[in-house]
Order: structure tokens, then C-alpha cells, then sequence
């Protein structure tokens, strides 16, 4: 795993751009270093499952014109790393997981029309306690 996935989180907000990810109205973060240790095997999962930040853009906005980083992570991930996903967590698209890491990956498989790939699966209930609620104004 790189530096960027130990630094890295992922948040549970209601967000302009990708709408609204919150947790029963209350906006979370997810540290990536405070999961690491629950990555432990991972399990092929169709990518139709899986409800992802961005997922209703045009192609174009989640690929080389990425709404988050212009396409430089898009362009850079490497897609032999699982992704990591919360199986059973809340999400707006009401699918059976919810992508805590990968998203650059997946977007990339799905242009190379690769619908199946491995990832990390964490139950929404050990994840769960490991949010830290956000306080934002």
C-alpha cells in the first residue's frame, strides 16, 4: 500500500458535487489507517454492486476529466490494487456495498470494460465504530 492510502480517509458528507453520503443525516470521516488492519483477503465483487462517489457522471468527469482531480489519480492508480469496499453501509444508490477506496480504480476498469474485480469487504458493523463524526458550519 502507498503513502497516499495511510494519509488517506473517506468521508461521509452531503457534498455539491456528489451528493448526499451521509449516515442517518450526520456527516462522517473514515481514516484509512484505522481499517488497514482489517484488510486481510479480498473477494471478487461485481462492480454493478457497488454504489461509488461520482458513479451518475458523464464517463468524461470520472476519467481523464476527473471531478476531483482533473484525471491525474485516474490516470496514475494502478488497478492491480483492490479496492476497498463497506458491505451493507448506507449510501444514496441503495447497493449492496459502498466504496471506501478505489474509486480512480474502478472508474478505470470500467473503461477497460472489466465489470468484476477483488476487493477488500468490511461489514458496515466494524466499520461503524471506527467513524469520527465531522463538525462542520
Amino acid at each position: 500500500m502507498s503513502d497516499r492510502f495511510f494519509k488517506g480517509s473517506c468521508l461521509f458528507i452531503d457534498s455539491e458535487t456528489y451528493g448526499d453520503w451521509r449516515i442517518d443525516g450526520k456527516e462522517y470521516i473514515l481514516y484509512n489507517h484505522d481499517i488497514f488492519h482489517l484488510l486481510t483477503a479480498t473477494e471478487d465483487v461485481s462492480h454493478d454492486e457497488i454504489a461509488w462517489k461520482g458513479m451518475h457522471f458523464p464517463r468524461n468527469l470520472n476519467t481523464i476529466d476527473c471531478a476531483c482531480c482533473g484525471g491525474v489519480i485516474y490516470e496514475q492508480c494502478d488497478i492491480s490494487y483492490p479496492g476497498i469496499i463497506c458491505k451493507d453501509a448506507p449510501n444514496p444508490y441503495n447497493k449492496k456495498y459502498r466504496m471506501i477506496d478505489g474509486k480512480h480504480r474502478l472508474s478505470k476498469m470500467k473503461s477497460m470494460n472489466i465489470t468484476k474485480s477483488p476487493y477488500y469487504v468490511i461489514d458496515y458493523a466494524i466499520i461503524k465504530p471506527l467513524l469520527k463524526q465531522l463538525q462542520r458550519h
